[in-house]
């Protein structure tokens, strides 16, 4: 118990730490591995979805429970840091839109994102570019 509870602790400090600070790509990839590892100790022997927990007088059930929920908002930040940072990297410089984002003169022309909408359908434009071809619902 007292893992689930220690992993869970972490988990929620480890979400408003990647929310509050800006840390490096490296700092973010070792509080990832850091937080798996806790979780691995506080799941280890044990099913690791919340729904096949024993029963719900059980004391573990409701521990394991908010340390998926916890766990779960955590990789969420951590993947969305770490495939920007991916991204922002390996974009080619774009000089052409420094006057539109009204850049300091020394701008490189590389600009960091941290959000791209690509709309509903991109996905599905995506997956065939990769084989994958799927047919979207209503058409």
């Amino acid at each position: 118990m007292k893992y689930l509870m220690n992993a869970t602790l972490a988990a929620k400090a480890a979400t408003r730490l990647l929310v509050d600070k800006n840390l490096s790509p490296q700092e973010v990839a070792w509080v990832a591995v850091a937080l798996e590892s806790a979780y691995d100790w506080a799941t280890t022997g044990k099913e690791r979805l919340p729904y096949l927990a024993d029963t719900p007088d059980n004391p573990f059930s409701q521990a394991e429970i908010r340390l998926f929920f916890e766990m779960s908002d955590a990789r969420e930040f951590i993947a969305h840091r770490l495939v920007y940072h991916v991204l922002n990297e390996s974009a080619s410089p774009e000089p052409e839109i420094c006057a539109e984002m009204e850049c300091p003169n020394d701008c490189s022309g590389r600009h960091e994102f941290d959000h791209i909408d690509c709309g509903p359908d991109e996905i599905f434009e995506t997956l065939a570019r990769y084989g994958a071809e799927l047919s979207e619902e209503g058409s």
